[in-house]
């Protein structure tokens, strides 16, 4: 049972001693299927598979950063480049303080509330302050209610001025940010969040 759960598992270990252990495991096989198989080869077998599985190697574990904590330099504008209306009791700050427990008190507010339908153009940007190689992307937004937000894009960019943008997620349909008629489906708010992994 523990070498097919190992199997099932093989992501887990690295590469070299899973090969190794397969090897072994294979070999096992051959022999408990062997009927004439003696009681030396049996136990020779089992030895080498216990040997195998003591020497299997987990991949180290990726611990994730989250690069946009409390950074500073944020900005929320419309698309015509004047500034969006900011709640005051839900700043900026808010989307990046890494509180992600409180919804109702925790959230920056943008924007205008009675355009939840997503028809004016208004953006959220986080500068990270350099260039990073990412993996992943976590949104959190308000999720109590369990809306889902239409004509949403989710950019990253090298440049401030987004010249070379990569567009990591688009279900803006109408095209109403300039990034192209999005196919993504809208996906309704929870408290886990979305998570975009990159390729």
């Amino acid at each position: 049972d523990d070498a097919e759960e190992i199997i099932a598992n093989a992501d887990a270990y690295t590469e070299e001693s899973y090969a190794a252990f397969k090897a072994v495991y294979d070999a096992a096989v051959v022999v408990a299927d062997n009927e004439e198989a003696t009681q030396a080869e049996v136990d020779a077998a089992v030895e080498a598979l216990v040997a195998a599985v003591a020497a299997l190697e987990e991949k180290p574990v990726e611990v994730l950063e989250n690069l946009a904590l409390n950074k500073t330099g944020l900005i929320a504008k419309y698309k015509d480049g004047t500034d969006a209306e900011v709640n005051p009791d839900r700043p900026l700050s808010h989307a990046v303080d890494g509180n992600k427990s409180n919804c109702d008190a925790n959230h920056a507010g943008i924007g205008k509330d009675n355009d939840q339908a997503g028809t004016t153009s208004v953006y959220f940007q986080v500068d990270l302050e350099d260039v990073y190689e990412l993996s992943s992307i976590n949104l959190y937004r308000y999720w109590k209610d369990g809306r889902s937000y239409t004509n949403s894009v989710v950019v990253v960019s090298e440049t401030e001025d987004f010249a070379n943008a990569t567009v990591i997620y688009n279900s803006d349909v109408n095209n109403i940010h300039g990034f192209g008629a999005g196919t993504d489906a809208s996906y309704v708010e929870t408290s886990e969040g979305k998570t975009f992994n990159f390729d």
